[in-house]
């Protein structure tokens, strides 16, 4: 049993562990059932994530954006974001994009 501030929002299934959205993402490793907190505290190029998730903006999904051959990269979504801007951490990179009205599909 694992106490969270937010019910989990989303589950995202890897080959060895699985990672959950609650008030924050997590990865519980499946051999040994280790939860660690997934976005690593160190780790400046996630300090965009971090800010986002200290900020009383929660997780609502996870996706795998990467192909198999290459090295795992997930799209971490929040369900606040600075408006017109949506931030889309990489593993080594940051991008910002501006959003166009709704009539700019």
């Amino acid at each position: 049993e694992i106490e969270t501030l937010e019910p989990c929002s989303c589950i995202y299934f890897t080959n060895y562990s699985i990672i959950i959205g609650t008030n924050k993402f997590y990865e519980i490793e499946m051999k040994q059932y280790v939860l660690e907190e997934f976005l690593d505290k160190n780790d400046v190029s996630l300090s965009s994530a971090m800010f986002t998730a200290s900020s009383y903006s929660f997780p609502i999904a996870i996706m795998q954006v990467s192909s198999a051959t290459q090295k795992e990269e997930y799209l971490l979504c929040f369900h606040a974001f600075r408006d017109p801007y949506l931030f889309v951490t990489y593993f080594n990179s940051l991008d910002v994009i501006e959003l166009q009205g709704h009539g700019a599909l």
